[in-house]
């Protein structure tokens, strides 16, 4: 660990920087990168001082709002187009625009907390841009959602020090309880609806 830090301590200020913009960018538009391993490392270093803690910061909130336009601009341009043309079976016209209805109510919500949970972001930046929410919103709701997320990872590398890697099993057992409530919440909902549809067939059938 001590070689790594004498070697970023030791790179040149703009190439320290571009290489972290560069790794962030990508742990943001490739979904198969383990969600925010690099961002925690980075924030490991920057709590050792071999990088400057508000630059670092910085960098990884551009990088992290850069590779969230990329991926919203792929869902907007080519995304839609292709779900239209092709008419899948699960999902039919019908839904598309249900999927526009609810996500541009509850959009702002959903791209600023999806932000708080690693291993949807992707997912979400294409919806954002498959439903043509309007890019300025969506870029303002994310980079909020990512000022609070990436602060409270450099803050908890900074407490945390050499145990810096407690941080993956803090954010696992996070992202656990918090898609464990999520399936909750939807089994609800979806159980809410069903008796909804029922109590109104009833009533039409009396009717």
């Amino acid at each position: 660990m001590e070689s790594i830090l004498q070697f970023v301590a030791s790179q040149s200020f703009w190439y320290t920087y571009l290489i972290l913009f560069i790794l962030i960018f990508f742990e943001n538009t490739l979904p198969l990168l383990p969600g925010d391993a690099i961002l925690i490392f980075s924030a490991y270093l920057a709590g050792k001082s071999a990088l400057n803690p508000l630059a670092a910061y910085l960098v990884t909130v551009i990088s992290g709002a850069s590779g969230f336009i990329v991926i919203y601009l792929i869902g907007r341009h080519w995304g839609r187009d292709f779900f239209e043309r092709r008419q899948f079976s699960f999902f039919p016209a019908r839904r598309i625009k249900k999927t526009d209805h609810y996500f541009h109510k509850f959009g702002n919500w959903v791209l600023a907390v999806g932000r708080l949970v690693p291993g949807i972001r992707f997912m979400i930046a294409m919806i954002a841009g498959f439903t043509k929410i309007r890019l300025v919103k969506a870029s303002l709701c994310t980079l909020g959602g990512i000022l609070i997320w990436n602060g409270i990872i450099y803050r908890l590398a900074k407490v945390l020090g050499d145990n810096w890697e407690e941080i993956k099993f803090i954010l696992r057992e996070y992202s656990t309880s918090f898609n464990i409530a999520m399936v909750i919440l939807l089994a609800v909902l979806i159980a809410y609806r069903m008796r909804k549809k029922a109590i109104s067939k009833e009533i039409t059938k009396i009717d």
